[in-house]
């Protein structure tokens, strides 16, 4: 793991990507970030979530899914 200090103000650079703290306050850090238009960013845990929704959709067979089109309780 990279560890780097900066105090309010400064930045760091990761390709093109500029990482700023905007605010420290106790235990908390606020960070900004200035990417290229159209670069997706989510938190860790909303990232680690998508990530097992789409290793659960791989498992999904076409029997299954044509069992869930016929049996489909939200458009009954």
């Amino acid at each position: 793991m990279f560890v780097l200090s900066r105090r309010i103000g400064e930045a760091i650079r990761i390709g093109d990507i500029r990482v700023v703290v905007t605010r420290i306050s106790g235990k908390q850090v606020r960070l900004g970030f200035k990417t290229p238009t159209g670069l997706r960013a989510y938190r860790a845990e909303l990232y680690a979530a998508i990530e097992a929704d789409n290793r659960a959709a791989q498992r999904v067979t076409p029997q299954l899914l044509d069992y869930w089109t016929k049996h489909d309780n939200a458009t009954d």
